[in-house]
């Protein structure tokens, strides 16, 4: 289906709660995409050098401009970074930043910089 510049199979298993806040530009070819997932704008989700697409765990929320490429699987509750290029498994909880894309984990779980005055 090309719709407003969305590109999605209706083929895709797509839990409910999608949300995909601007979509011009936006192509979604997953394996599945999980309940709760948030897109931005300007993403590619899709195949990498064979013919195996990613899968998008639930409660996602994946950055403007990010591309998840290939046989990976992204965790639920993960978040992908603006621009990210993922292209390895990103485990349930974590955040994928970069290009190619670093795991690491989400902020909250990080130790807060102490302030200099």
């Amino acid at each position: 289906m090309l719709l407003f510049g969305l590109e999605i199979s209706p083929s895709i298993p797509i839990g409910p709660g999608l949300y995909i806040a601007h979509p011009y530009g936006t192509v979604i070819m997953a394996a599945r995409v999980g309940a709760n997932a948030s897109f931005i704008h300007a993403i590619t989700v899709g195949m990498r050098g064979e013919w195996a697409f990613p899968v998008i765990g639930d409660g996602v929320f994946v950055g403007a401009g990010a591309r998840i490429l290939g046989d990976i699987s992204v965790g639920h509750g993960c978040s992908v970074g603006a621009n990210a290029v993922v292209l390895t498994d990103v485990p349930a909880g974590m955040t994928a930043v970069g290009v190619p894309a670093a795991v690491r984990e989400p902020r909250s779980a990080r130790p807060a910089l102490a302030v200099r005055r």
